[in-house]
């Protein structure tokens, strides 16, 4: 993969490099918020041409090696598109079952409260282990559409077999935050790093 274009509408039309997506923070200019959770339209080339897999706004993340790009769609969440470079698809990955769910009940937030299927929320860099990047993928369930009480946790993607680590080092607790002084009562989100 040669390149990544992403157009943002009602913004700037931006072109990025390879090297972009090896440290995307350092453009603070471009994208001053959590780079990871920007949605955009995506196009890329390979080969001399030019592909795009959805003409809707999409979360996406680039593999390490640039062979691929992972997709989470804006209206279905419950699945993660992986795309070789020339766009066909090289996994449909449905979210995994939570793990440590221990680690909620012990502060007494219980999976099966939550009615709503797990959703793939967004990505989230990389996580290597035994020598090897896996692709962080943050996967949530809600108890409404809102999104103001819900547990989530990062995943740890194998993007060569669409497989899934069996744990995770980091798990949320969304609640709403009745105490901010917010008239429009904002959402809190509280990261325990296991």
């Amino acid at each position: 993969m040669e390149y990544i274009e992403t157009l943002k509408p009602g913004n700037a039309y931006f072109k990025f490099n390879v090297l972009f997506y090896i440290n995307p923070k350092q453009e603070k200019d471009i994208f001053p918020g959590y780079f990871y959770n920007y949605e955009s339209i995506v196009i890329w080339k390979h080969d001399n041409r030019k592909y795009m897999y959805s003409t809707e706004l999409v979360r996406h993340m680039p593999f390490p090696d640039f062979n691929g790009i992972a997709f989470i769609g804006r209206t279905d969440k419950t699945k993660l598109i992986i795309c070789n470079p020339d766009s066909t698809e090289k996994f449909i990955i449905s979210p995994p079952d939570f793990v440590h769910v221990d680690e909620y009940e012990r502060r007494e937030f219980y999976a099966h409260f939550f009615k709503n299927p797990i959703i793939f929320e967004s990505f989230d860099d990389y996580f290597e282990y035994n020598n090897k990047k896996y692709l962080t993928v943050k996967i949530s369930k809600y108890e409404n559409e809102y999104h103001d009480l819900g547990i989530s946790q990062l995943r740890y993607l194998d993007v060569e077999t669409g497989e899934f680590l069996p744990f995770t080092k980091t798990i949320f607790i969304t609640t709403t935050d009745f105490e901010s002084g917010n008239p429009h009562i904002a959402s809190r989100n509280e990261k325990i790093d296991l």
